[in-house]
């Protein structure tokens, strides 16, 4: 991956995680216009070297099969649907998505979180008590 494919990388993150990509194609029906608002993150990095590969226990010791440089990229996206804005009459208004999905991904992290915690003060205490 050369300094360009790096540059274009980092320009293609840029590009998905911009603004156009949080607000949805507006769509009218009824005379009432809905734009869907998304959030969206993301990260990505590249990098390269000009340092030999090592051999070790995953590659063979043959100089041929180790190359001298070495490079590579990536970069991954997310975008969760969280509402929408609708026009009616003149007026806007926000109209958030509960998505029950995200509410158990929330609330099962939240109660691993506790247990955790607990399970740990428990520790603790019994530690404490057996001295």
């Amino acid at each position: 991956m050369t300094q360009t494919d790096v540059a274009a990388l980092l320009g293609r993150i840029g590009d998905s995680i911009s603004g156009h990509k949080s607000f949805g194609p507006a769509f009218e029906k009824d005379g009432i216009l809905v734009i869907p608002v998304a959030y969206v993150f993301g990260g990505g990095g590249g990098g390269e070297s000009d340092e030999p590969a090592q051999p070790g226990k995953d590659q063979p010791d043959e100089p041929e099969a180790n190359p001298k440089k070495g490079s590579g990229g990536g970069y991954g996206l997310v975008t969760w649907p969280i509402g929408a804005y609708v026009v009616q009459d003149g007026q806007v208004r926000w109209v958030p998505v509960i998505d029950p999905a995200m509410l158990m991904t929330t609330g099962a992290f939240a109660l691993a979180v506790v247990l955790k915690s607990l399970r740990r003060k428990r520790r603790r205490a019994r530690r404490r008590n057996e001295r």
